[in-house]
């Protein structure tokens, strides 16, 4: 797994996971962090914590990334300064979801469904 200098910042804001298969196969995941604990909080206490992996171990995000020979990369699209609304937040998530893909849609929805 790879963790980018710069996705260690409890500013809000967008990040990716990257995860490439065994077979080359790529797939993208859009998130977004909200929260006090900004992004590093988000990806540490939720997507690398093995007791939430576990409460969430049928979606695809955590299946991907757990998959034998898989390798895993977060990096950070966007972060704020200052705080801003959940609501803005989740419209540059939608906005970096268009631009950068991530799942196929029905995947998607159930990972982040709004």
């Amino acid at each position: 797994m790879t963790l980018r200098q710069e996705i260690l910042t409890s500013s809000q804001g967008v990040y990716a996971c990257i995860i490439r298969k065994q077979s080359d196969e790529i797939f993208r995941y859009v998130g977004s962090s909200y929260g006090r604990g900004g992004i590093r909080y988000k990806i540490f206490n939720n997507h690398l914590s093995k007791s939430y992996q576990s409460k969430h171990s049928q979606k695809a995000l955590y299946c991907a990334m757990n998959e034998v020979g898989t390798t895993v990369s977060f990096i950070r699209l966007t972060t704020y300064k200052q705080r801003v609304s959940p609501r803005q937040i989740l419209f540059t998530e939608a906005i970096c979801y268009i631009l950068f893909g991530s799942f196929d849609t029905l995947e998607y929805r159930e990972i982040r469904p709004f």
